[in-house]
């Protein structure tokens, strides 16, 4: 009696394990797909916190200084090129990519790959405002 019942629980478990292994890669995207969507806010909020620092930057003097923290959960691509500033969000995985630019006064070129907390030290100079990295 004692044996059937240990083999009955485990066909149940047997069953049980298979149905969760059946929906494992749907859970798995969904997942993925969740923290790249919270990741895609955060690159926006970032975005506006560069945008307001750049502004501020711009009515103070030379050598002012202002640090804006990215922390990305996924890899991020931030840029500028002919003053506007493009920050890309990739979730390499399922191939997703989501790009915000925005318009930025007086902002030099650079351009950085990161997936890790990063810093970034805006500065203003006589030719406009540089962004030293420094990854934490």
């Amino acid at each position: 009696m004692k044996a059937q019942i240990s083999l009955e629980l485990l066909l149940l478990m047997s069953v049980f394990f298979s149905v969760l292994l059946l929906f494992s890669p749907l859970i798995s995207k969904t997942f993925y797909s969740g923290i790249y969507s919270l990741d895609v806010i955060k690159a926006k909020s970032f975005s506006d916190s560069f945008s307001v620092a750049v502004k501020e930057l711009n009515s103070m003097s030379n050598d002012s200084k202002i640090t804006v923290t990215a922390k990305p959960l996924t890899k991020w691509k931030v840029s500028s090129e002919e003053n506007f500033l493009k920050i890309t969000v990739f979730l390499e995985k399922y191939e997703k990519e989501k790009t915000f630019s925005e318009k930025q006064l007086n902002l030099l070129s650079f351009e950085a790959f990161f997936s890790e907390e990063t810093v970034f030290i805006l500065t203003k100079t006589e030719k406009g405002i540089t962004a030293e990295i420094q990854k934490l």
